[in-house]
């Protein structure tokens, strides 16, 4: 196996700037008063799992917690299954990415909402994005055409293009990064030396990338994007009539003049051009006011 210098883009390095980002934990006063921290970062890592493998079987106990631990270190004893070299596994993800990619994202945005700290309004989103924006700049194992999405729509930029970008959509961003490991980078140990640097900072202080090297405003969006409906029906593939719209006419068996009685009018009605089809074949350039057949009115 060659070892890579660093800087390297990996799950561990990639997960150890999603954890550095993370909102803040409970401060010692705070647990003292008996609060503690929303979530751990195994559940950070979970969520992530399971944007690739979605049952994926979380283990018990204290050794998710350890898997956290070891992978985000790059360590070479990560199970096999954190491995996502499974070509089943990485199958499936492909085939979701391509047929359901806006309730992926949106999974994503959950992520971010719950985890990620987004700033201040002045800022907000801008130092986890700088943060991986200077990684994916400096891994020189990284092909400058390499694509990553920047838009909610999936739009792409390459490598060399993405640290000069003044907007992108967050949760779309964090995707494609991670699907890029899985796919092409899911050796987690080449990062191992790209960690031990960010943790040899004098007085034992990490020393992570901060993005202060990308200088220029970003605009950092993670807003949900629409997840098409399968089930709505288009004009051409809907088997129903004009006729199916209106209700049919009620009469009494028992009124002798039941004949002579006019159909019942109804809120229903299919506006075309501004005109109106009512009950009947009733065709109105311009309505004022629609009487129905309970007594009310319809205000055109």
């Amino acid at each position: 196996m060659v070892k890579r210098t660093h800087p390297v883009l990996c799950g561990g390095t990639f997960l150890s700037l999603v954890l550095e980002s993370r909102k803040p934990s409970a401060s010692r006063r705070q647990r003292t008063q008996g609060q503690t921290d929303a979530f751990l970062e195994s559940d950070v890592f979970a969520s992530l799992i399971k944007i690739v493998w979605p049952d994926y079987p979380i283990p018990a106990g204290e050794t998710f917690k350890t898997y956290t631990t070891n992978y985000k270190q790059c360590k070479d004893y990560t199970p096999r299954d954190l491995q996502f070299d499974d070509p089943i596994i990485q199958s499936a993800f492909e085939e979701r990415l391509k047929t359901d990619r806006p309730k992926i994202v949106n999974s994503m945005v959950d992520i971010i909402d719950r985890y990620i700290d987004m700033g201040t309004k002045t800022n907000s989103g801008e130092l986890p994005v700088k943060r991986l924006l200077e990684l994916i700049r400096d891994d020189d194992s990284i092909s400058v055409s390499e694509s990553f999405s920047v838009c909610s729509d999936g739009t792409t930029v390459t490598r060399k293009e993405l640290p000069n970008i003044t907007a992108i959509h967050l949760p779309s961003f964090l995707l494609s990064v991670w699907h890029y490991i899985i796919k092409k980078q899911i050796d987690n140990s080449l990062g191992v030396d790209t960690i031990a640097a960010w943790h040899s900072g004098k007085n034992n202080r990490n020393s992570f990338s901060d993005g202060s090297t990308i200088e220029h405003r970003i605009l950092v969006s993670c807003e949900r994007i629409e997840v098409p409906d399968a089930t709505i029906e288009t004009d051409n593939e809907s088997n129903e009539t004009a006729d199916d719209l209106f209700d049919e006419p009620v009469y009494s068996q028992d009124d002798p003049f039941a004949k002579q009685q006019e159909p019942r009018l109804t809120t229903n009605q299919i506006i075309v051009n501004q005109n109106v089809i009512q009950n009947g074949g009733l065709n109105i350039g311009f309505v004022g006011t629609l009487v129905n057949g309970k007594g009310g009115k319809n205000e055109r």
